[in-house]
C-alpha cells in the first residue's frame, strides 16, 4: 500500500528537517567521496574495454563516417536510440571517441546520483512521520505542498527503506 497523507501536517515536504549543526561533516564526507569517485573514473579514462572495442567504437566510427542522420537509415546497432543520437552529437566535437564516450558516461553517472539524492533526501522526514515502510512494492509517493500526489518513479522491489531509529 503506498504512503498517502492523511492531513496537511503529515506532508514530508513541509516536515523536512533543517540541517543540524553537524551537517557540515556530512557535506565534507560526501564531497570527499565524490572526489574519490571522480578520481577513479578519470584514472580509468585510458582503459579500453571489450565493449568499447567491439561495439561502441564501431558505432562511433559508423556514425562519424555518415553525414547528418544518414547513419540511422540502416540498422547498425542494437542499443538505445537516445544513446546513439548522443554518440552522433559527440562525433561533431572531434575529440577521441574513447574520451568522448567516457565523458558521456560520467555525466550520466552524475545525473543519476543527483536524482537518487533528490529522492532519498525525503526519507528521514517520511520515516519520522510514519515510522514504517516508506515504499510500496513498486513506487515511492511523496505529497507536495498542495496535497497532490506525485510519483517520483519506480523503485525496485529490493529497495525497502525501513525506520533505522
Amino acid at each position: 500500500m503506498p504512503y498517502v497523507a492523511d492531513a496537511p501536517e503529515a506532508h514530508p515536504v513541509a516536515a523536512t528537517p533543517e540541517p543540524a549543526s553537524g551537517a557540515w561533516r556530512w557535506y565534507l564526507a560526501s564531497s570527499v567521496l565524490i572526489a574519490i569517485a571522480l578520481g577513479i573514473r578519470f584514472l580509468a579514462y585510458p582503459v579500453i574495454t571489450s565493449d568499447y572495442t567491439y561495439f561502441i567504437k564501431v558505432w562511433y566510427t559508423d556514425l562519424a563516417a555518415n553525414p547528418g542522420l544518414t547513419a540511422f537509415a540502416h540498422p547498425f546497432a542494437n542499443y538505445a536510440p537516445l544513446y546513439l543520437y548522443l554518440l552522433k552529437v559527440l562525433t561533431y566535437i572531434g575529440s577521441s571517441s574513447l574520451y568522448s564516450v567516457k565523458t558521456l558516461s560520467v555525466l550520466f553517472d552524475a545525473a543519476n546520483a543527483f536524482v537518487a539524492y533528490r529522492i532519498l533526501r525525503y526519507v528521514p522526514a517520511l520515516e519520522a512521520q510514519r515510522g514504517a515502510h516508506v515504499c510500496s512494492d513498486r513506487t515511492l509517493y511523496l505529497a507536495d505542498r498542495h496535497n497532490e500526489q506525485h510519483t517520483l518513479g519506480p523503485i525496485r522491489r529490493s529497495l525497502h527503506l525501513r525506520r533505522t531509529l
